[in-house]
This record gives C-alpha cells, structure tokens and sequence, in this order.
C-alpha cells in the first residue's frame, strides 16, 4: 500500500510507514514535499469510503477544514488518488490518550480535568459551527506537549449519513459502542452536543477510574447497562470526591434533556466540583414515562417501560432497585444434592420474576460465579443495586433455606433470615423469602400479588424432586443425560399423571433432540406428539402453546394465536427473557423487523449469559442483516455453559454470509468430528481438496442423501441448508420441500434466514414460503 500511495500521491507526498490502524482507516506517515513537513495521511478502508460516498466525503472535510481551535487537530488536504479517498493532517509526534491509558490505567483528577478541559473547549467551539463529533474516545484524543488534541471531526457523521446496512458489512459501527450516547444506539432520535457530552463522560470516567462507565463483558450487557443508566452512588477510585463524581453521572444520564446542554456547562460544574468541593447534586430518580419518550421505543421503552420497572425501594435511604441472585450454595456439601439446590434456585428467582422484581436472568451470576468471579466483582459486572445470596439444606423431611440481602456496591448485609419448614412446605419458603426481599427493597407489589405470596402452597416432596432430577438432567443435552430426564420425568407422571411440567418435560426433551440433531425433525414431531396424545393435562402454560403455534403446528397457520400466546406469557411474566427472544422471531416471520429488532434487544440486553437466548438474538441479527454483530454475540454464547448446538450452526451461517468461507468450513469439520461422522467429514475434506467450499458442501449433502435413501433417520432439513450454501438451488429446494411435507419445525425460518436470500426470487422458493401461510404473503398456487 505505501508503493501505491507514494505512485499516486507523488509530486506531493512522500509516504514512509504505516503508523496506526483502525475499523475505517489506514495512517501513515508522509513528508509534505512542497513545505518539507511531517504529516499524516489518513485513508479511508475502501469499502467504507464507497458508503460514505464522493460528495458526502467531500462536504464533511471541507465543514472541518474551516475548524480553527488550538485544541483542534486541523486538516491540512484530502482527496482521491487511484481510488482511494484521504485526507492530511498535521504529524503530532507524541501518544494518544488511549496509549497512556493503556500505560497507566488511570490519571490524577488535575491531570484528568485538565485534559477533559481542552476536549471541552475544542468541542464547544465545533458545536458553535455546526459540528458534532459522534466519536470521541480517548484513540481520537493526542496529547502534544502535554496538551489534549481532538482528532477526526466530521468522519463520523459522514458515515452516520451513509448506508448503514453497507457500512454493516464492512465491520465498522459509526462511533465506538463504549462511548455512544443511548441515542446513538436508537434510529429514532437526533445527535446532537449533548451526545458529545455523553462521549466526554464516558473518556473523564475512564481517565478518572480506568475503565469506561457501564462495562461488561458482552456488548449486549453494556448496552443493557447504558440504558439503565444509573453509575453506582460512589467511584471506585477512593480519590474521586463525590461532587465530581455527581457532576459525571449527570453527564452520562441516559435521557438528552437530563444532560448538561453544552460541554462548556459540563465543564464549568466540574471544575467547580474539584475547586469547591460542591455539595453533591444527590441521586436523582428517573421516570419511567420520561425514559420512555426519549430514548425511544427501539431502544429503551421496550428495555423499561414493560419490564415493570415500578421499583422505588429504599433502606436507609439507599435505593436496591436491580437485583441478582447468586448460585445457591449446597448447605450439605453432598454433590448429590446439586439438583436440589439447583432448582431451588431457578425456582426462587422465578418467583421474584413472578412478582415483578427487577431481578437478572439466573444465567448472568450462574456464569460469572462458575469462572470464579467474587460476589463483589459480579455487581460490578452486572451492575446490580444488591445481591441475593443464600445456601439450601435437607435434613431428614425438612429443609432450611438461608439468604442474605447484600449491598452491591459495599457489599454490606441488609439483610439475613433463615427459613426453615417440611419438604412440602418448599413453595411456601420461596413465596415468604420472596415477599421478605420485595419488602426490604420497597418493591411497590400489588394487592393480588402480595395476596398469592402470603398464601401457604403445599407441593409432592417426592414429585418435586423427581421433576428436579428431570429438568437438571435435561440441561445437561446429551443423549444419556436426555433418556435420564425421561425416567425422571416419566417417574413424576406416574406418580402424579396431571403434572404439567412432567409432560411437558417430556415431550419438550424430543425438541432438545432433534434441535441436538440426534433424530430428525419428523421423527421428533411423531415422538412427541405421541407424548401429549396421552396427557391429561388442559392447563399449558402460554410459552409452551406459543412455541407450538409458531413451530410445531405452522402447517395449520396459527401465527395468530402464537402472538396471542406470546403476548399474554409476557404480560404475565414481563421478564421471561426467553419467551421474548422467540417471540421476535415470531415477530420477523409476520414481517414486523422494528418490533422483532426491539424485542430481541431487550432479551439479550437482559439475559447477557443466557446461551440460548443470545443464540436466538444471533439467528434475528442474521435476520436483520446485521452479520458481524451476530458473529460477535454467538462467539461469546457458543463459549458459554450449557450453549445448545443451535448457536454453533448458526454461527456456522452467519461465517457462510460473512463470506468466511475457511471458517465455516472447519466449523463444519467440528460439526461432523464432534458426531464422529468420519464417512461425512472424508467427504467433506476430498470435496474441499477438489474443488473448495461450495463442492465440499455438496459432498457432505451427497452422504446425507446416500443414507436416506438406504432408509435412514436422516434430516432433509441439513440437506437442503448443505446444498442451498453449496448454491446448488434445484437440489436444495427439493430437499427443503421434501422437510417442509415432513413438518420440520425449522421451517419458519424459510421467511427470514438470509441464507435463503439467492433463492427468492425463484418461483419454486416463492412457492415454500407461501406454504406457511404468513400474513401478507400469497397462499399457495
């Protein structure tokens, strides 16, 4: 590239080394041959210079070309040369804040402010013609002499004009997701200064303590954590004073019009802060209807307003309004007894859930405890008021419970009981723990739901337990672990034949099967619906009849009472996470891309280490056309305790789209090794030698049909997505028909999965998706 650049910039610049990189753009170090001065040449990745285009490019560089501020990186010329667009700045021989940073984890508060000073001053000025950064973070931030130089004025909004799905494609996100203000996250809503301001928070917080505010592990926890908004009451760091920590938090509230309207204004507070010591501004409560108008309904008011978020506790004046729950510990220390304390568990936190406490998803503490995180670490993480702890103990007929109540942020006691009662009375504890913490944190219940936890509720101590055993054994989704849940399960029926959750279990474990791939689709249907022929039971719960309407019984074109079915689960049980990620699916087969996208994000934002909630969230990002976010979210939930296979061969797809063919490839390899199918994986790798990816799929496709053929239990769903990413269209629609006359609960997916996308404008394809019978679609010829 520096031959190439130094071809078609010579007579002008003489380019010697590349000196940084990034997501948009390529620097490198050049003399100016005219003036004999060190400058940097910035050159925009292709693929994004194409989106921004020509005269977009050109009308943002000139806009910061007129910026004059000593604080102000200016531009000296852009241009295009042998079709690549840059633009020239001056050389600063010195370090960015990101490297000093990364040098020294945090700065002294002078240090600190002085520097956020200068930003504000450059930002000011911009702001005063008409300039909004969009990406400030400390890479864009040089240090000259010790003094703070903003970079890259006008870039990003020059891309935030440009065809985003294009911009999508090449892996750049306009702005840098720590640093985005809520409204940048949200379609909806203007950029303005006071996204600026947000950004100048973000950078003072990380200068301040060394982390950026609300980080997490995930991108889907972080951004949960922005739109909630709420920083802890203090700073880690003990040498913050308050007031400048009060100052900061107003910077980055999550609504615009709480925000201090002009960076000078920001600044003028904290400056006073750090002089004066000002009184602390205080906590201040938000309203539910406000957040709602502001961030939007693609954003926050599905993230809040339904959630139920009505909590206004308070101890000692302290506000306890985001809980978890941590992995109860095994009072016993008898392993045999993991099953147990398991259950109680889940079953405590669906009761909270029940009743409209604002508590986390049991999979974010299950995952964070399981790799070794302290209970002080994993508030931090989760950003949670308090922690819910305890232990769980049998002895002989009886059970004791204990559980704590501890401060997330100091990790003080609020407060500890111990229950205690016969095996059957096991509800009842979890009913009367969870009224206890609803009153210690100010949860404001209702009338009926207060009413339902004062009441006693006696269970089948052996009933409980064997279904326990079913549903620990099932989590496990291995063959053995999976005929394991069924005597469990089958032991549960027999001794209470109208246990729902028996049958359910039940039929749900030939689901997990066939999601497994250890049977087929058609297969699974007739085993499981040989199940509930023989069940008794009436009253099923609305996630299970929304599942069936939308995959089980899609022939009979129930999209209607699948909503309906959605719909009243999530009225119920507002933090049933998982119920919402499938019911964006629901969403997008009927068309509805802006209600799915909202759903979708609530449920992932919500449950950050729920595998299969994420795994779903990846399968409607792929739907959404938004690839390399869906790499990123499936990466981290493939690595994730208990990940259903569904996640590795939707990451698997989302490798095809992404055009990363070797990637795929081997994934497909894992698939085969991981079966210890050796005739597939020979056919796969002779197919690869001869003639790449698409011939290697086909041979893998070649053995499926082989086996069918001769009769065996194989899926005509996995032949025809082989041949559709071979681009084999006749074969794959065949085989995609042939699983459609079998009822393959994937199906649906025909509607929305882009890897379909070649294929729809072929009336053969057209005629498959009118089969589902989907609201605006046309019935079939």
């Amino acid at each position: 590239m520096v031959d190439r650049l130094n071809e078609a910039l010579e007579g002008q610049y003489r380019v010697e080394r590349e000196i940084g990189r990034g997501g948009m753009a390529v620097v490198y170090l050049a003399e100016d041959v005219k003036h004999h001065r060190p400058v940097a040449i910035k050159v925009l990745d292709t693929d994004v210079a194409e989106a921004v285009g020509e005269e977009r490019f050109a009308r943002e560089i000139e806009t910061a070309a007129r910026l004059n501020h000593p604080n102000i990186l200016a531009l000296h010329d852009s241009g295009e040369a042998d079709g690549l667009r840059y633009f020239v700045m001056p050389y600063i021989d010195g370090e960015s804040l990101r490297d000093v940073l990364e040098r020294e984890g945090h700065l002294d508060q002078d240090r600190a402010i002085g520097h956020a000073r200068e930003m504000a001053s450059a930002l000011s000025y911009a702001h005063g013609q008409g300039l909004v950064h969009r990406d400030i973070k400390p890479e864009n931030i040089l240090l000259q002499a010790g003094h703070a130089v903003v970079c890259d004025f006008g870039i990003a909004k020059a891309m935030s004009e440009a065809n985003l799905d294009t911009l999508t494609r090449t892996g750049t996100s306009v702005g840098t997701f720590a640093y985005m203000s809520p409204e940048q996250l949200s379609e909806d809503l203007p950029v303005d200064a006071r996204s600026d301001v947000y950004a100048l928070g973000c950078v003072v917080h990380e200068m301040l303590e060394g982390h950026t505010p609300f980080k997490a592990a995930t991108p889907q926890a972080t951004m949960a954590k922005k739109l909630v908004g709420d920083l802890p009451a203090t700073a880690s760091n003990p040498n913050v004073p308050h007031s400048v920590w009060s100052v900061l938090r107003r910077a980055l509230e999550v609504d615009a019009d709480e925000r201090y309207s002009t960076a000078d204004e920001f600044m003028q507070e904290l400056t006073a802060a750090t002089t004066d010591h000002a009184v602390a501004r205080g906590r201040r409560r938000r309203r539910i209807g406000q957040l709602g108008r502001t961030v939007g309904a693609a954003v926050v008011a599905g993230l809040l307003v339904a959630t139920g978020m009505w909590l206004s506790g308070r101890v000692g004046g302290v506000t306890y309004e985001r809980l978890a729950v941590m992995p109860l510990g095994n009072g016993s220390g008898d392993s045999r007894e993991d099953f147990y304390v398991r259950g109680v568990f889940e079953d405590l936190v669906e009761e909270m859930q029940r009743a409209g406490l604002r508590v986390l998803n049991p999979s974010a503490t299950r995952v964070l405890a399981g790799r070794g995180l302290s209970p002080a670490e994993i508030a931090v993480e989760l950003g949670v008021d308090a922690l819910v702890e305890g232990s769980v103990e049998r002895i002989g007929p009886n059970l004791g419970v204990d559980v704590s109540l501890v401060d997330g942020a100091t990790m003080e006691p609020i407060w500890t009981e111990s229950f205690s009662g016969a095996q059957d009375d096991v509800l009842t504890l979890l009913h009367r723990i969870t009224l206890e913490i609803a009153d210690q944190t100010g949860a404001e219940l209702s009338p009926d739901t207060r009413a339902a936890l004062a009441e006693a509720t006696d269970v089948d101590p052996i009933l409980y337990e064997l279904l326990l055993q079913g549903r620990y054994a099932a989590f496990q989704i291995t063959r053995e672990s999976l005929e394991a849940s069924d005597r469990f399960f089958e032991r549960a029926i027999a001794r209470d034949s109208m246990s729902a959750e028996g049958w359910i279990g039940l039929a749900g474990n030939w689901g997990l099967r066939a999601q497994e791939g250890f049977i087929s689709g058609d297969a699974a249907r007739a085993k499981r619906d040989s199940v509930l022929e023989l069940a008794p039971i009436q009253d099923v719960d609305q996630r299970t009849l929304a599942l069936e309407a939308t995959w089980w019984d899609w022939p009979d074109a129930r999209w209607g009472d699948a909503e309906r079915a959605f719909l009243t689960r999530l009225d119920e049980r507002p933090n049933d996470e998982l119920t919402r990620a499938y019911f964006a699916q629901l969403l997008l087969y009927l068309g509805r891309r802006e209600e799915a996208e909202r759903e979708t994000v609530r449920a992932a934002n919500s449950a950050p280490y729920d595998p299969t909630v994420l795994g779903l969230h990846g399968q409607s990002l792929n739907a959404l056309h938004r690839y390399e976010e869906a790499e990123s979210v499936l990466t981290f939930a493939r690595d994730l305790p208990g990940a259903p296979s569904f996640v590795v061969s939707t990451l698997r797809a989302t490798y095809h789209l992404l055009g990363q063919d070797s990637l795929a490839i081997e994934s497909t390899r894992d698939f085969y090794r991981g079966r210890g199918d050796t005739v597939a994986l020979a056919a796969l790798d002779a197919g690869y030698e001869r003639g790449g990816y698409p011939e290697a799929l086909r041979a893998a496709a070649d053995v499926l049909v082989e086996r069918r053929n001769a009769g065996q239990d194989v899926s005509e769903w996995q032949i025809g997505t082989l041949y559709t990413r071979a681009g084999m269209h006749d074969e794959a629609i065949r085989y995609l028909g042939h699983a459609m006359d079998e009822g393959s609960t994937n199906s649906p997916s025909l509607a929305i999965d882009p890897i379909f996308d070649p294929m729809r404008d072929d009336p053969r394809f057209q005629e498959l998706v009118a089969r589902l019978g989907l609201p605006g679609a046309p019935g079939p010829g």
